[in-house]
């Protein structure tokens, strides 16, 4: 298996890397990765075209109790009024989008009850945090793109993971470049592969190395951000097969509490 891990990296991820545009069209994908794109429902979790889901969301009821019971519930700014002064230009996309992030872990990780009280992410999930200082999917980041929050799926709470069960890994991603609707990103597709590609790794380390590896990313650009799944399949033959699904473009240009939201 590690000789197939290793043309993993070089007939997949490699030329991902190596690619000089930022957005990938279909017709690459499907000539070069064997790739084609399904749609992804936010609310439900479902993927078109009879693709079996791999993660289902938690309802926005559920996430509202954590946030009362956290306390987050009870902080009135919203997230325009975290984020930088708005600056239209390219080079500020990722920064906004970088604001995003902190924002996520803001409502997610932080206690704003004292040390007692719940944690979202820890106490109601089945997430934690991966240590991925220096490892190589953000050697792997670009001028272009930065991922963050590596997050593992490996504690026996809610979310349930519909199929495949484990391993299961997901990150953030922000991007200079803005999201285009129905058309797959470079950092997009890089952070899939690396992350499918780091947990492949560490398994053949371990000697306990998974056949199918589901990734989630949530991809942001400026105030816009969307969800993409991809779904590894490292016994597909002849060669690793890549799933992806995505979702609709979220905007939030004047916060999340906004009727335009």
């Amino acid at each position: 298996m590690t000789s197939v891990v290793a043309a993993f990296k070089a007939n997949h991820l490699r030329p991902a890397y190596n690619m000089l545009q930022p957005y990938i069209d279909k017709e690459t994908l499907r000539q070069i990765f064997g790739i084609t794109i399904a749609g992804l429902s936010l609310t439900s979790g479902e993927v078109t075209g009879g693709r079996a889901a791999v993660l289902e969301p938690i309802p926005h009821d559920q996430m509202e109790k954590w946030l009362t019971q956290t306390g987050s519930k009870t902080v009135d700014s919203d997230v325009a009024n975290f984020v930088h002064n708005p600056d239209y230009r390219l080079n500020q996309n990722y920064k906004e989008a970088d604001a995003f992030f902190d924002i996520l872990g803001y409502y997610l990780s932080d206690n704003l009850l004292g040390t007692f009280r719940p944690n979202i992410l820890r106490d109601f999930t089945r997430w934690e945090m991966f240590p991925h200082k220096n490892t190589f999917l953000q050697e792997l980041s670009h001028n272009d793109w930065y991922v963050h929050g590596i997050l593992r799926y490996c504690k026996e709470k809610r979310p349930p993971v519909l199929g495949p069960r484990v391993p299961y890994n997901t990150s953030f991603v922000s991007d200079r470049n803005p999201l285009k609707d129905g058309v797959l990103s470079k950092s997009e597709l890089v952070a899939i592969l690396g992350l499918a590609f780091v947990y492949a790794s560490g398994a053949i380390a371990r000697d306990d190395l998974p056949f199918i590896i589901p990734v989630t990313i949530v991809s942001a650009s400026w105030r816009s951000a969307r969800v993409v799944q991809g779904v590894v399949d490292l016994t597909a033959k002849p060669k690793p097969s890549v799933d992806i699904r995505m979702s609709r473009i979220v905007s939030f240009e004047k916060g999340v509490k906004t009727p335009e939201a």
